[in-house]
């Protein structure tokens, strides 16, 4: 769940974008809020001074008594913003447009503002609303208008919530989703921790060994680790990243070589005790590049 916050205004046209974004909030360092998730894509979120319920799922409002369409609601205890919408209905009124719009809703001054998007005008149907400074033109009970992209100011008689702060009816059924509480230890399975090494740089292939684990790393080193310690066997010369690693007894010697490749196109067999026996420069035949990723010894 990502939650963010700016309060800012932004001219007609212009953005504001979030980008890599775990959290963020302007001048705390802590979350000033509490998240509750009410449904699936609705939240209520609850700071220090106020509560606000927010969502994708405009379905949720109908509890509060507004039926729409919009694509994205916030609504607290004094007025509701919905963005993209070409339908709401609420107490005795009715707004539908012909294309996506937004508004904003004042339940206690009685008015609204109406943001009509660039891309034409856009045919409005009214039941109960006046636009400011717009002549409408009567049919059956609805008013008709037509609106070029801008803000427009309107009113609507006085009806009764239902309730004095619509965001509470939310509250009861909402369930807490940040700030997380701690979470529980995890279960070790019977697991105990022997010891523990710090390899410098990040491992990039394993291979088991009769005397330990062979570890290779993002800088060419090959360590073998087992119950007593961690040492560094050798690099190999490209100190490149090696993508896979083996072990085999390819000569019937008893002891087992090890068989890698890096990142640069080469092949590399050393003996166990880390002699460096050989390089082969592998040939690209399809495919960016001819590292190798697997070892099969048959």
């Amino acid at each position: 769940m990502l939650y963010a916050r700016k309060d800012m205004a932004l001219p007609a046209g212009s953005d504001w974008v979030y980008a890599n974004l775990m959290y963020a909030v302007d001048g705390v360092s802590d979350i000033p809020c509490e998240l509750r998730a009410v449904c699936r894509g609705t939240y209520l979120v609850t700071n220090r001074s106020s509560s606000e319920l927010l969502g994708f799922d405009p379905s949720s409002l109908n509890n509060a008594g507004i039926s729409t369409d919009c694509g994205l609601f916030l609504l607290d205890s004094t007025q509701v913003w919905l963005a993209n919408t070409s339908r709401v209905s609420f107490g005795d009124m009715f707004l539908e447009s012909s294309r996506k719009v937004h508004l904003t809703i004042n339940y206690y001054t009685e008015t609204g503002h109406l943001i009509v998007p660039e891309g034409g005008e856009t045919a409005v149907r009214l039941y109960n609303i006046t636009i400011k400074g717009m002549k409408a033109i009567r049919k059956g009970k609805y008013n008709l208008v037509n609106l070029k992209p801008g803000v427009y100011t309107f009113t609507y008689p006085r009806f009764e919530l239902k309730s004095p702060n619509p965001v509470a009816i939310f509250s009861p059924a909402a369930r807490t989703v940040l700030p997380q509480p701690e979470p529980k230890a995890l279960k070790n399975f019977g697991l105990s921790i022997i010891r523990e090494d710090k390899i410098a740089h990040p491992i990039t292939a394993i291979s088991p060994t009769g005397k330990g684990l062979l570890c290779a790393d993002s800088h060419g080193r090959v360590t073998l680790c087992n119950n007593e310690r961690c040492s560094e066997i050798f690099q190999i010369p490209s100190a490149q990243p090696i993508t896979t690693l083996s072990t085999a007894d390819l000569d019937n010697s008893g002891q087992p070589e090890i068989i890698l490749g890096d990142e640069d196109e080469n092949l590399y067999l050393y003996s166990s005790s880390g002699k460096h026996l050989w390089t082969y420069k592998m040939q690209k035949f399809y495919g960016p590049s001819a590292n190798a990723v697997d070892i099969a010894v048959v």
